[in-house]
Parts: C-alpha cells; structure tokens; sequence
C-alpha cells in the first residue's frame, strides 16, 4: 500500500507585486538550478492562492527547508529587486490563516487576509 504524503502551505509575502505565472517561472527556475529536476517534481511545488502580495505555496513536508532556501535566494525577477519573505508554514491553509490571524493580534504583520480570502482558489 502507498502511503500518503504529507504537504505543508507556506504563506510567503513579496516586496513588489508578482504575476503568478513569473513567480511560478522563477521559483522553479530557482529549484531546479539548486536541486535538480527530479527534486523539483518530488517536492511537488505549486502555488494555491494570491493574496495581493502574499502568496501560498504548497509543497510535501520534507522538501519545506529547500523551499525556504530557493524563496530566499531569489533576490531579483525581470530586473526588479524582490524580497520574498516566509510568514509561516503549517499542514492546512485553515491553520495556516488562523496563525496569521494570531500574528496579526501581536502586531507581527499587517493586516491584509481576511477569512473571505479562503474561498478564493488559483491553479497555476
């Protein structure tokens, strides 16, 4: 019997506002320079939703720390500086805007995702 594995959702923030199809572009681009293509199709990245600039990316759990290392070594997309920024990371988007919300109540971010945006699904 196969066994299931886990996924995990990042919600990552952008300094400047990205397409989703070049940030899809550049944060394979990115993985597959770093890890190779086979780590890239394990890794089973996709991005889920946009949030103005936030984003959420869903990837399996093992791969979550190659994830953070690629977002984090993206520095620049089409000749524009970019920082992408790590909000938190959990096992369901539910639980993932609930931490939001948290942080949001200690004043760690600003506001910006609402329990609306929960509804809201994008494939890319």
């Amino acid at each position: 019997m196969v066994k299931k594995r886990k996924k995990r959702y990042l919600l990552i923030e952008a300094s400047t506002d990205i397409q989703l199809e070049i940030l899809k572009n550049i944060v394979e681009k990115t993985y597959v320079k770093l890890f190779g293509e086979f780590g890239y199709v394990e890794a089973g990245i996709r991005i889920v939703k946009k949030l103005d600039k936030r984003y959420i990316l869903e990837c399996f759990y093992k791969d979550v720390h190659k994830l953070v290392f690629t977002l984090s070594s993206i520095y620049q997309i089409e000749g524009v500086d970019v920082h992408l920024r790590v909000l938190g990371v959990s096992g369901t988007i539910k639980s993932l805007f609930r931490k939001i919300h948290k942080m949001r109540s200690l004043e760690i971010i600003e506001p910006g995702i609402e329990n609306s945006d929960l509804g809201k699904n994008v494939d890319v």
